[in-house]
Formats: structure tokens, sequence, C-alpha cells
């Protein structure tokens, strides 16, 4: 089946989407139809949706007899997903801060964050868009942004922000993301 045709209104992709989160290693979606398994739990509200970020830097390859680069070579990939998390719940904040510890009642729960000497807990992420013809799954990731809570008059509600890198799998041959469109 070949792509769709450019400038056609299908093609064009609306909303936020829904974001998910995943332990390290958990069954990734197949397909666009395929359910996520059980292991992937919705993120909940964002305040803006999210950005990816794929930056790959190359570099000309310079030699003393010409003046122009005779080859590119890349140098580096730096991949992230950002965005708001808009709920503040003891799962958010274990997202933002990279694990912790949570204990429940019926009522309440308490959060205590990791150890600050412990190494980052790693997570996949995933997305579905609104239309369900599009989903990504970032197989491993560390949240290293700033968490910045800003308590504030309504409108404003508090977010907790986070920055995602995502890193090189542990898998020979697999790549850091995958992304699923429909044709």
């Amino acid at each position: 089946t070949m792509p769709s045709t450019p400038l056609a209104a299908a093609n064009l992709n609306l909303g936020a989407g829904t974001l998910y989160w995943a332990v390290l290693g958990s069954t990734e979606p197949t397909t666009l139809t395929a359910a996520w398994a059980v292991a992937w739990k919705k993120v909940g509200y964002t305040k803006e949706g999210h950005v990816f970020k794929y930056a790959q830097t190359t570099e000309g390859i310079y030699v003393a007899e010409e003046i122009e680069p005779v080859l590119m070579e890349n140098t580096k990939l730096a991949i992230g997903v950002g965005f708001a998390m808009a709920e503040m719940t003891a799962p958010s904040l274990t997202i933002a801060m990279n694990g912790g510890t949570t204990t429940s009642t019926a009522t309440e729960a308490t959060f205590e964050p990791p150890d600050p000497t412990a190494k980052p807990t790693e997570i996949m992420l995933g997305w579905e868009s609104r239309s369900a013809d599009e989903r990504i799954v970032w197989r491993r990731c560390v949240q290293g942004g700033e968490i910045e809570m800003k308590r504030a008059k309504a409108p404003d509600y508090v977010t907790l922000p986070v920055s995602f890198t995502c890193l090189k799998p542990t898998t020979a041959g697999v790549r850091s993301f995958k992304q699923i469109l429909s044709l």
C-alpha cells in the first residue's frame, strides 16, 4: 500500500491524544488496533499535550586539500519527550521523580521521593493519537527535567512538568522509539 497522498486533510493529526507509561520491558503494541497491554497505564491529563524532540547532529569531515566537507558523519542523537502532568497524584509524582514510595489508605496516599543518590528509574512511554491512527513507543526513558510546582490563583492549576531523555535500548538492533502510522 502506498502512503497517503500529500495535501489531504486526512493526513492532519489533531489533538493531544493519550500518553501512557509502563515499566521497562513491557509488551509494546504492534499495530494501531492492538490493545495496549495491561502494564501500560494512562499518564492522565496534561496542560498542553506533549512535545517529542529528535535532534540529530551531523558534522562535516574536512581535509586539508578541500574547503568543503568531503563526508558527513552523525555525531550525536538526542531524543526526548516533554509534558506537564495536570493531575496531582502519587503515580504522577512517581513518574516525575523517577520512583519513590507510596503508602495508601482508603482515603489518602503518602508519597516519599526516592533516595537522591539512587539510580533513576527507567520507564517506557507511549502515545496514541486522538483519532487512533498513530502511535509512538519510546522504549527507555529517564526523567531529568526540573520539577517546579507553581501554586497560583485560578484558573491556573499546579502541574508536574517533566522532560524525559530517551536512552539507547540495551537490546542490540532495537531503536529508541517506534512510530506506527496508518496509510
